[in-house]
């Protein structure tokens, strides 16, 4: 009789042991992908080290509800897209995300951030196949002879009937020349510092008149690519390949090398610019991080 019951214990005890194994063996699964997550982000930034703004973090395809809970756990401030599918937390004074990737109890929600990377302005490429005509229309500005990259983009006849008439281009970079002669009358005023979030309508001088240097070009690029699209055919400079477009100028701060300093303004501008349902959007830009570009 009793060793009925000793073994009727060790079966039940050998029961017991199954099932915590089991209940114990996806739990275990799970710590080890946390782990692995969060390794991984924190290789990644110490391999691209000074690639990113520390104190930033990027929430992709997210949620308002998600993206304020984030922001209040780690009490940082939140910048959202009007849909509040796309958020840059803003990080307090004195922590990184560095710190925030190195913290135990974060490790669920590294899967749900990416690091701020930087995006640096183009550089033209010399292309070696030119198209055998230049466009088939008369212009009188200086500098049409030395446009080669006209000579690739095949306008033909377009020029004898198109101008670019009615058209909105935003173009996301630098900013611009406001003052240029090229760009007279036609930079629009709901252009847009996509780094401050402000609206050039919306501020105003001393002396009352719109305050262009929320756009004001500190760097050159985005006035040249401006230039490039939307120069006037008035006889002096370049031409624009569009020269009658309306501009949205869609600035985002960066240093004096072009080189933006959050992919994340970008992706605001991107965001206005759809917003304000401008026909078409020009980004003269690059980088190598996983979230420079997105889908909005």
């Amino acid at each position: 009789m009793k060793q009925r019951l000793n073994v009727r214990t060790l079966i039940a005890v050998f029961i017991a042991v199954v099932i915590c194994a089991s209940a114990l063996v996806p739990l275990m699964l799970h710590e080890c992908e946390l782990n692995n997550i969060q390794h991984s982000a924190i290789a990644e930034l110490n391999a691209r080290a000074g690639d990113s703004d520390a104190q930033s973090i990027v929430l992709e395809d997210t949620s308002p509800v998600e993206a304020e809970a984030l922001a209040k756990k780690f009490g940082a401030t939140l910048r959202t897209n009007t849909e509040g599918t796309y958020a840059r937390l803003t990080l307090p004074e004195g922590v990184t995300i560095s710190d925030i990737y190195s913290e135990r109890e974060n490790r669920s929600d590294i899967s749900k951030m990416s690091p701020d990377f930087s995006a640096k302005v183009s550089e033209l490429e010399e292309i070696s196949e030119r198209l055998p005509t230049r466009p088939n229309y008369y212009v009188s500005d200086e500098l049409y002879d030395v446009q080669t990259y006209l000579d690739y983009i095949n306008i033909g006849d377009t020029w004898n009937s198109f101008h670019g008439n009615g058209i909105t281009v935003a173009v996301i970079d630098t900013g611009i020349d406001t003052d240029h002669p090229e760009f007279n009358g036609r930079i629009s005023e709901y252009s847009y510092n996509a780094t401050y979030d402000k609206i050039v309508k919306d501020y105003t001088t001393s002396d009352g008149s719109l305050d262009w240097s929320l756009v004001e070009d500190k760097v050159g690029h985005g006035t040249a690519v401006t230039g490039v699209i939307a120069a006037s055919m008035d006889g002096n400079g370049i031409v624009g390949i569009a020269s009658n477009v309306n501009i949205v100028v869609i600035k985002a701060e960066c240093d004096s090398n072009g080189t933006f300093y959050r992919s994340s303004d970008l992706v605001f501008g991107l965001y206005y610019a759809i917003e304000r349902d401008v026909d078409v959007v020009n980004m003269s830009f690059g980088g190598g991080g996983s979230n420079t570009f997105v889908k909005p």
